[in-house]
This record gives structure tokens, sequence and C-alpha cells, in this order.
């Protein structure tokens, strides 16, 4: 494994809102017998802590623009920067369309950038890419439910380094 050399290192925080889970409620995203809805269940409420762990931790960087990665340290290549905590909260189910919409939030410690501030920026400047292409759910999530996220909307996207 190469080892990341790099001049700066911080938290990196990206918010979602309005995250959205297509599909999530439909009677067809079902999985050895138990639907997406039920998987997420408790006491009849859809479970924060269930549904986060549905969620990739990791930015997927092979996803995003050259542009976007620039300043991450060369190690992201083959390493993805992994969260250290993946939140969601302000979850509400839309029965109209079958979607869950809720807030994500990934916390990536020790985020390592060639340039922090250069690279905040360009994060900034490709919010729309990091929100349908970089921070996803768990790929047999996806595909063990037929379930789609962020594919007709956009999530407001939050970018901060501390």
């Amino acid at each position: 494994m190469r080892k990341c050399l790099t001049k700066s290192m911080a938290r990196l925080v990206i918010t979602l809102e309005d995250f959205s889970i297509e599909r999530a409620l439909s009677e067809h995203s079902v999985h050895d017998g138990i639907s997406f809805r039920q998987l997420l269940d408790e006491n009849g409420q859809i479970s924060n802590i269930k549904l986060s762990d549905c969620l990739n931790p990791s930015l997927d960087v092979n996803q995003l623009d050259g542009d976007a990665t620039y300043n991450f340290d060369d190690c992201y290549t083959q390493n993805p920067p992994k969260a250290i905590s993946v939140s969601v909260s302000n979850i509400r189910e839309n029965s109209e369309d079958n979607t869950i919409i809720f807030n994500a939030t990934w916390t990536f410690e020790d985020f390592k950038a060639k340039d922090i501030e250069e690279c905040l920026s360009d994060l900034n400047n490709w919010k729309s890419d990091i929100g349908t292409y970089g921070l996803q759910m768990k790929e047999a999530i996806l595909k063990n439910y037929g379930l789609r996220n962020n594919r007709f909307s956009s999530p407001d996207v939050k970018v901060s380094i501390e």
C-alpha cells in the first residue's frame, strides 16, 4: 500500500441536504423477503443509524472530474478517503414517488491535500458531482433492492474544512 505524503491535513465535512433514495418505499424494493423500508424500520420509524449504515463511507474520487480532485493527495486514487462517521438526519418519506429524503453528513478525519485551501475551493466548485457521483449508498444495497440515489434530484452540498 502506498503511503500518503502530503503538506496539509484537515477535517473535511461534506453534507448532502435532501439526499434522495428513489424506489425506497416501493413494494418491489425487496431482497431476501425483506423490503428496504423494513430493513430500516425501528418501532415504526426509519432509523437514522440503520439508514446511515446503508451509505458508502468512502468518497469515490474516481467518479469525480480531475479538476475536483487535483489538490487531493495522490494516494486517494488507489485508496479513496473514508469517513470516520456518516450521520443521517431529517428523514422524510415521500409516498407519492416512493422516495426517502434526508440529510447526510460525511466526516473525514486527517483528510490529506496538497493545498487545503485550494482543495476546499475545488470541492466547492464541483459540488454537483460530489452529490451525484462522489457520495453514494453502498453498491450492494442499491443492486439488491433495485434502488437509485440522487438520479432525478440534486442534493444541496455543503463542504467545509476544519
